[in-house]
């Protein structure tokens, strides 16, 4: 029988219209802050072009030039661009395409040449007229961005991505522009005209491989033809041999500041493609536009400001519940768990985005339906070590191992397979890291073994290698090896937090197995280092 291959990538696909907080969402899983790199489907990486606007073409520059000169002095010139104000009526004065008949070729080039030059000319001044104080583009330029993969369709050749939409606007936005045109754009960039793109292409972060990433643009317009390239994308990903091929999860994202939070074309998805195996999460992200509306509606006479913004959270949590997750649970695929996220986009707040994002990860954890699928989640997920130690504890190892009764400090070999069964969830795990922990925790542990009956020794030994592994295994540690292991055992048992381990678990010792494997949890995350605390991760 040929062994299952283990995938090495967990793979999503992430769907969502612009300005989802997709970009928000990926960083916060990966905890990164930076470019992903673009790979097609044969591994190969692709190099993102990205071209400035292309200036209208002059075939006779020297008439432009001419016609230019033309005019007594430069003030003639600016004095053809109206006042501000009349800025609508420029930009509607743009000539049309005009196409000759046969002889007036000669006789229109002239006069499209010098109304295109005169278009671009009005089109320079009218910018700097309106161009925002360099203060308040200072203020945005730093500002979340979007996932924006402008790529090519699988139908095309590949397409440059644009900084900017190549025709000028219908009208002046008077609004703070986007960088200037000749710089390259980040390929994470919020747009509602998010263009071309390839599904199948992958986006992987340098500082995290432990995820693969698909990016689809949704369904903001009810175009059948993108919801059949999901759909044939989904049934291909499945239909490949591979477990590292295939699919894993489906974040789906709504945002929840949309008048509609679902679109026909969204009910469709939901209604008409069947996934499989594959998980699909409901993500709801900027919820805290529901907590704006809930606030107005609370706010009132004889209701006080705090108290209103105190009630909000919940009124929007319980109005959602009401009105929207009926309408989920209704579809014809339903959507194996839904996440809100609240405040993803305040960067001075990780401990927040930490708590939402975790959330996802838990949920998307659950929704799993094998093993191999849940380690390697878990193991790539950069958000929160506490995820980590709450998988390693409520897989029930540890409490089987007491319920055995097994003497860890008699049976090696019993004792390296629990310690390896815990291991196995955290990441940067190195082949001997549990023979290194047992090594290491044999002369600390062997003068309070008499002292512990069978039973606490198994659970202060697991819950010691849950707290060891999330202050030597987690990126944020900044520790490695074998000297990362005792140097972490020599500081949990020069410290109180050996005592107190051992203590709490004795006066839980006797509880019944659901409450005792919570028990075990909240003692596990109380006395971890706080070095792997929210603070030490880097979050968009």
């Amino acid at each position: 029988m040929a062994e299952i291959e283990r995938p090495q990538r967990f793979r999503i696909l992430i769907i969502g219209r612009a300005n989802a907080g997709k970009t928000t969402i990926l960083r916060a899983v990966c905890g990164v802050d930076e470019e992903p790199e673009v790979y097609d489907r044969e591994g190969n990486k692709i190099t993102p072009v990205v071209e400035p606007e292309a200036v209208p073409k002059v075939d006779h520059v020297e008439e432009a030039v001419i016609e230019t000169h033309e005019a007594p002095n430069p003030g003639e010139v600016v004095s053809e661009v109206p006042e501000t104000h009349h800025l609508e009526e420029v930009v509607s004065e743009a000539p049309t395409a005009h196409h000759p008949a046969h002889g007036e070729a000669h006789q229109a080039a002239p006069a499209s040449t010098r109304s295109a030059f005169r278009s671009v000319w009005r089109s320079i001044y009218a910018r700097l007229l309106c161009r925002p104080p360099v203060s308040i583009l200072a203020a945005h330029l730093g500002e979340p961005e979007e996932l924006n993969l402008a790529v090519s369709s699988p139908h095309r050749a590949p397409a440059p991505i644009l900084a900017t939409h190549p025709k000028e606007p219908e009208e002046l936005n008077l609004a703070p522009s986007s960088p200037p045109r000749g710089e390259p754009k980040s390929i994470l960039s919020p747009s509602s005209l998010r263009g071309e793109h390839r599904i199948d292409y992958e986006l992987r972060f340098p500082s995290n491989p432990g995820f693969v990433f698909h990016d689809s643009r949704g369904f903001e317009s009810g175009a059948a033809e993108e919801l059949e390239l999901v759909r044939k994308f989904i049934q291909e990903q499945a239909a490949l041999g591979s477990m590292n091929k295939q699919l894993h999860a489906i974040w789906y994202c709504f945002p929840a500041e949309s008048n509609r939070l679902m679109t026909a074309a969204e009910k469709e998805f939901f209604n008409n493609i069947d996934t499989g195996r594959v998980p699909v999460i409901a993500v709801f992200t900027k919820f805290d536009a529901l907590d704006s509306a809930a606030f107005t509606a609370l706010s009132g006479p004889g209701v006080p400001f705090e108290a209103a913004k105190a009630m909000a959270p919940k009124h929007a949590t319980e109005k959602f519940n009401v009105e929207i997750l009926p309408l989920m649970e209704s579809l014809a695929h339903p959507p194996k768990a839904v996440v809100c996220l609240r405040n993803m986009h305040d960067r001075k707040t990780p401990a927040v985005i930490q708590k939402a994002v975790s959330e996802l990860v838990e949920r998307t954890e659950a929704a799993l339906d094998t093993n191999a699928l849940k380690i390697l989640l878990v193991q790539a997920q950069c958000v929160n070590v506490e995820i980590c130690m709450k998988v390693a504890v409520k897989r029930g190892s540890i409490m089987r191992a007491a319920q055995g009764q097994v003497d860890p400090m008699i049976s090696n070999s019993q004792q390296k397979k629990l310690i390896m069964k815990i291991f196995v969830w955290f990441p940067s795990i190195w082949a001997r890291a549990a023979d290194a922990f047992i090594n290491a925790l044999t002369p600390w542990f062997s003068p309070l073994a008499p002292s512990m009956a069978p039973p606490l020794q198994a659970l202060f030994v697991g819950i010691t290698a849950v707290i060891i592994a999330a202050d030597s295994f987690w990126p944020s540690s900044d520790k490695h090896g074998r000297q990362s292991i005792t140097t972490s055992l020599a500081l949990y048992f020069q410290s109180n937090r050996a005592d107190h381990v051992r203590m709490a678990i004795s006066e839980h010792l006797h509880c019944d197995e659901s409450s005792l494997k919570e028990s075990l949890l909240q003692i596990a995350l109380n006395n971890h280092l706080a070095s792997a605390g929210p603070e030490s991760i880097a979050l968009s």
